[in-house]
């Protein structure tokens, strides 16, 4: 009998300490983590290591997000279309996007971020990133002006994007930092 009643009892201790408790609601909503160095910018269009890009990863979000196997779902996008000559993207935004600020985050801000970052005065090594879209990479060499870019924002939850040619990667480019919207915070003008 007194064997049992050890057992009994480290079998309740045991049962009741491994027992996940009820989960508690969260107040916060907090991230911490650790860079072992400073980002070079927080600018996403300028990401060029891996560290930078780790963080923009962490606050920012593009059209499209890259899955841990490998496919790609909408992110900031609800939906997009591809035209039959598969040169022209077509985005559908979420409805109720805002920025930090509280501010409406629109297809504008999309046209404006890209637009900004082919401008000849604005340095970014990924800025080839972009040379998909029609006449992005004249845009940034300065031969035209970002106008003539293939990036329009049809209204506030509409982007058209248009590329040179058939680019079969081209959603996934827009899952990357360099293509995620920048707040309109930079001093840089498009022309």
């Amino acid at each position: 009998m007194h064997k049992f009643f050890w057992i009994l009892a480290a079998s309740l201790v045991f049962f009741t300490s491994c027992h996940p408790s009820r989960p508690r609601a969260r107040t916060d909503r907090k991230l911490r983590t650790i860079f072992r160095a400073d980002p070079q910018t927080l600018d996403a269009r300028k990401s060029s290591d891996l560290l930078s890009a780790s963080l923009h990863f962490l606050i920012y979000a593009g059209l499209m997000e890259i899955q841990s196997d490998g496919t790609l779902k909408c992110s900031l996008a609800q939906s997009y279309s591809l035209s039959k000559d598969l040169k022209t993207y077509t985005f559908y935004l979420k409805e109720n996007l805002h920025w930090s600020n509280g501010e409406k985050l629109t297809a504008g801000d999309f046209e404006r971020s890209f637009k900004e970052a082919l401008t000849p005065a604005y340095f970014s090594a990924s800025s080839t990133l972009f040379y998909p879209i029609k006449n992005a990479k004249k845009a940034a060499l300065g031969q035209i002006s970002t106008n003539r870019i293939g990036v329009k924002a049809l209204n506030e939850r509409i982007l058209q994007i248009k590329l040179e040619r058939p680019t079969p990667h081209f959603l996934y480019l827009t899952a990357f930092s360099t293509y995620f919207p920048m707040p309109k915070t930079s001093n840089v003008k498009t022309a």
